[in-house]
């Protein structure tokens, strides 16, 4: 299945895929920590609530950004080392 995948598509295509991967998992961790920073560090009257819930919404969008960063390296190790170790040469 690879092999088709790699002959279809050209590694810089590869290598645009997992860079946008990258830079979405660091979207989603920055948010995450935006969320709780805004939650937690700015002083309203309801900052119990708002800092739980940020808090909580924070966590969450790291989370998803560490699982999206773990599929990255996967995709990077699996799909683009070898498409660029293969560029050039014919299978």
């Amino acid at each position: 299945m690879f092999h088709v995948f790699r002959t279809v598509v050209h590694p810089v295509d590869v290598i645009a895929v997992n860079a946008s991967m990258f830079l979405s998992a660091g979207a989603h961790i920055v948010a995450g920590g935006a969320l709780i920073a805004g939650g937690c560090l700015e002083p309203t009257p309801f900052e119990p609530a708002t800092c739980a819930v940020g808090g909580a919404v924070g966590v969450g969008a790291i989370g998803v950004g560490v699982a999206q960063g773990a599929g990255a390296v996967y995709f990077f190790k699996n799909y683009t080392l070898p498409a660029i170790k293969s560029w050039g040469c014919s299978d």
